[in-house]
């Protein structure tokens, strides 16, 4: 989940158990095998993995990012005990840099909690972007958000492809840029969309993959792909709202979860 692209209705009771039904063939032998969201799960428990990605922006800038990425570490948040997420990258470009694409250093801290369904209830987050080669040079971008209530993720509930869920983002956030603090009220919706499982070619090899759309409500769209099994992140696609490609994230290498 990034709030770069937003990232995260309601699934009733009924629903699970409808799904469930039908993943588990209720009984029938004969029904096809229904691919679940919940197959694509990420570990729930404290994991690293390192990898690399081949970044494509539309204007041609062109990078491989760096990622160390380790989740469900635990540790406070507010005073209460969660878990977190930790992402830091550093990115070599092959291309010519400008101001959309020139980042060479981010960071992004995210702090929530597993539910007993799978779902994520997020309390906030804190990244960073870095401009340039210099470091010694603090980040020239810090968002800082608090979600009040805690913004849920049922990406890996047992959705049955085409299912959808609204994730409802409210609260209060930070923004600096080149040491300039703005606050900012958070007031809004994504819808997501599990489109289903598919083999998708990427650097790192044709895998398996859960589909999710993400629409913010700007016209916008975020597709993620992320790997059957090991919830790793595949690919990332983000179209504007005239249909134009602005990113183009894909898997190069991974150490995978460990």
């Amino acid at each position: 989940m990034s709030l770069h692209f937003s990232s995260l209705a309601k699934l009733t009771l009924t629903a699970l158990c409808a799904a469930t039904l039908v993943a588990c063939g209720g009984g029938d032998d004969e029904k096809p095998h229904v691919p679940l969201s919940s197959e694509c799960v990420p570990p729930t428990t404290l994991a690293t993995a390192t990898s690399n990605y081949q970044v494509n922006w539309a204007n041609g800038t062109a990078a491989v990012r760096h990622e160390v990425l380790t989740i469900n570490e635990v540790t406070q948040y507010e005073g209460k005990t969660v878990v977190r997420s930790r992402a830091a990258g550093r990115s070599t470009y092959s291309a010519p840099v400008n101001v959309q694409g020139d980042i060479s250093y981010d960071a992004m801290e995210e702090y929530y909690d597993w539910n007993s369904d799978n779902s994520r209830s997020y309390h906030g987050t804190a990244s960073s972007e870095k401009y340039g080669t210099d470091a010694d040079q603090p980040p020239q971008y810090r968002f800082v958000a608090d979600f009040s209530p805690a913004m849920v993720d049922k990406d890996y509930t047992p959705l049955v492809p085409g299912q959808q869920y609204d994730s409802p983002i409210n609260g209060k956030a930070l923004v600096t840029e080149n040491e300039v603090t703005k606050p900012i009220i958070l007031n809004g919706s994504t819808r997501h969309t599990y489109v289903g499982q598919e083999t998708i070619a990427v650097p790192a090899g044709n895998l398996l993959a859960c589909k999710f759309s993400r629409y913010p409500g700007d016209g916008t769209v975020q597709h993620d792909w992320v790997q059957h099994g090991t919830g790793m992140l595949l690919r990332r696609l983000n179209v504007d709202a005239k249909g134009v490609v602005q990113l183009d994230q894909q898997l190069i290498n991974t150490t995978g979860f460990r």
